[in-house]
């Protein structure tokens, strides 16, 4: 099956885990995937594997939303898709959340969201 042939999807976070499986299953379907991650190595070992894209990329940084999706027009013509599993689990912040970090957190993965996802490339 070949259900999403020569759809473009950025996987923001997908490098490894979940985000890799994603990368892909994508290009299993027949997807052209740009892999965006702050671990670049892990990031372009996931696209030399599936004939992707790789960037590294942090999703807190609007810089660095723009750039993915720009790396996806340029590459690949467009943008269909965007899947994101991108988050801050390093050992920094896992364990020491607060009540206030609890808070914010819904509000930054949100805004990362929000971020990598509503801009439009420039042409």
């Amino acid at each position: 099956m070949q259900g999403l042939n020569d759809k473009v999807i950025v996987v923001a976070g997908g490098a490894t885990g979940i985000g890799a499986a994603t990368s892909k299953r994508l290009a299993e379907e027949g997807a052209k995937v740009v892999v965006g991650d702050i671990n670049v190595e892990a990031a372009k070992a996931t696209a030399d594997a599936i004939d992707g894209r790789h960037l590294r990329f942090d999703i807190t940084s609007e810089a660095d939303c723009k750039a993915l999706v720009e790396l996806a027009v340029t590459e690949f013509g467009g943008l269909d898709g965007v899947f994101t599993v991108a988050a801050d689990t390093s050992k920094e912040t896992l364990g020491r959340d607060s009540e206030s970090d609890l808070l914010t957190v819904p509000s930054m993965s949100g805004s990362g969201r929000w971020t990598s996802t509503s801009r439009e490339p420039s042409s």
